[in-house]
């Protein structure tokens, strides 16, 4: 199933900005398939526990200014949870990178994708 995962050179729900040459070299470096989690991109990407698996992407690309990918639900306790709750989540990449002073992220390294309830980070 192809996920829409975030719009380049557009501010996200934490205001940061992606420009899409930032997004691409991501996408280039990234080792794919990527590990998709359950929960808020506001935690650390780079301490992913196993219990918060629950699909993997892979596949990544920019299509019309807009990273997607191929999101496989995976067969697990979690995977089950996260197939009745797809109807309600957004995607989001979770990384590493830098930020400037006008919210635009550089050097950024994807390392998983979150499934997150719209009204996670409301």
């Amino acid at each position: 199933m192809e996920i829409k995962i975030i719009e380049a050179d557009t501010p996200t729900i934490n205001d940061r900005i992606y420009p899409k040459e930032e997004l691409e070299k991501a996408i280039a470096s990234a080792q794919q398939p990527l590990i998709g989690r359950l929960g808020s991109s506001g935690t650390n990407p780079t301490n992913i526990s196993i219990e918060d698996i629950a699909f993997t992407v892979e596949n990544l690309r920019v299509v019309d200014g807009t990273v997607v990918g191929d999101m496989t639900i995976l067969n697990t306790p979690n995977g089950a949870l996260f197939e009745e709750v797809l109807p309600l989540v957004r995607f989001a990449p979770a990384g590493t990178g830098m930020v400037d002073d006008n919210n635009s992220v550089s050097d950024y390294k994807i390392m998983c994708i979150d499934a997150i309830l719209d009204d996670e980070e409301k």
